[in-house]
């Protein structure tokens, strides 16, 4: 009889467990959720890359409703089903690799490349992320650390100008942004900012027109909210080179320049190094 009580409480407490963790009706599947937020990326891509057709609010609000008419939901539906993943992020998780993997085998069949590309490319203005195009942040993440590194290969130009870009969600505390630029005559250059909005926000590095650049590198460090693991999202992340803009290259003037015989370049890896060169 002992026995059979405890095995009747085993199953209670297991049955409850799971149904904690069940998906509600109300809230899209993992299959659903990966397939739309594979479209909304790559809508978004069509966006950064058609900046002249999407220039205003109303052409890309109908491009994000098509995408939501396509997979038969409702905004206030992906609102609910964003904010229920948020909470459960085993199930986010599992989303997020899902997209990815949906992503990669889309770039793989097509040939194209969606929010990764190859490091050495030529042209006026392409996108060097070699990265995930999304990524999440929660205490259940091995790092809040997001770096690059590119060399100057033969399809950098002096006067090149790289602009990191991002969507953040939920980045309730600055999150720091850096990027920094090695010249062949061993010159570096640092440009730092802090995110404290959401939505868009981008960090762009002026390369010096009269130095070969040997080294791209930059960093960003996402801060967690303290007693909540609430996740941060960084969506559409990219790093677009575009050629030297004279009109731009006053921007300059916002960066740090750091001469021979002071403190040696920093590793991608090494953020305290990165963060030495800014005190």
């Amino acid at each position: 009889m002992k026995w059979s009580v405890r095995c009747f409480f085993i199953l209670a407490v297991l049955c409850v467990m799971v149904g904690c963790n069940k998906i509600p009706e109300t809230v899209l599947g993992k299959e659903s959720m990966a397939q739309l937020l594979a479209d909304i990326n790559m809508a978004d891509m069509v966006i950064e890359l058609n900046p002249s057709v999407y220039r205003s609010d109303t052409s890309r609000a109908l491009l994000k409703q098509a995408v939501y008419a396509r997979h038969g939901v409702t905004a206030a539906q992906v609102d609910t089903s964003l904010g229920w993943y948020a909470r459960n992020m085993d199930r986010y998780m599992e989303v997020y690799d899902r997209t990815i993997e949906i992503l990669e085998e889309r770039t793989a069949s097509s040939g194209a490349g969606i929010g990764r590309t190859s490091v050495s490319v030529s042209g006026d203005s392409v996108n060097l992320w070699t990265g995930p195009a999304t990524l999440v942040f929660s205490s259940r993440t091995p790092s809040r650390y997001v770096t690059f590194e590119i060399p100057g290969d033969e399809n950098a130009r002096a006067g090149d100008r790289y602009i990191w870009r991002s969507r953040f969600v939920n980045n309730y505390n600055p999150a720091d942004w850096t990027i920094v630029g090695e010249y062949a005559d061993s010159t570096v250059e640092i440009i730092h900012q802090s995110i404290t909005t959401q939505g868009w926000n981008e960090i762009s590095f002026q390369c010096d027109s009269t130095k070969r650049l040997k080294t791209v590198y930059g960093m960003l460090e996402i801060p967690l909210r303290e007693a909540h693991d609430i996740p941060v999202w960084a969506d559409s992340i990219l790093l677009i080179r575009k050629r030297l803009a004279p009109e731009m290259y006053s921007m300059r003037a916002r960066q740090r320049v750091y001469r021979e015989q002071e403190p040696p370049r920093p590793k991608t890896t090494d953020s305290a190094a990165i963060k030495r060169l800014l005190r």
